[in-house]
């Protein structure tokens, strides 16, 4: 549940405390494979977009600081504003 994992991020990060996440691009093939090698390893694999995870941060008082996108990856920095 990835929107859980930044709402407890949110609840043990001091004000200023920082995530960082690290996701694949779902729209790029090779991110596709790696979901398909994913799925039959651990069954149940969820890529989000960068917009998608950004949102579910912003919603929940996060603000982007940071993000590096490359061709079938891109990280997001951000930082708790409580």
């Amino acid at each position: 549940d990835q929107n859980g994992l930044i709402i407890e991020a949110k609840r043990v990060l001091k004000p200023g405390g920082k995530i960082i996440i690290y996701e694949f691009n779902k729209s790029k093939f090779s991110a596709k494979l790696i979901s398909i090698f994913e799925s039959i390893i651990f069954r149940k694999v969820f890529f989000r977009s960068k917009q998608e995870i950004s949102e579910m941060l912003t919603n929940n008082k996060f603000r982007i600081i940071n993000e590096k996108s490359r061709n079938f990856w891109f990280i997001l920095v951000a930082e708790n504003i409580k």
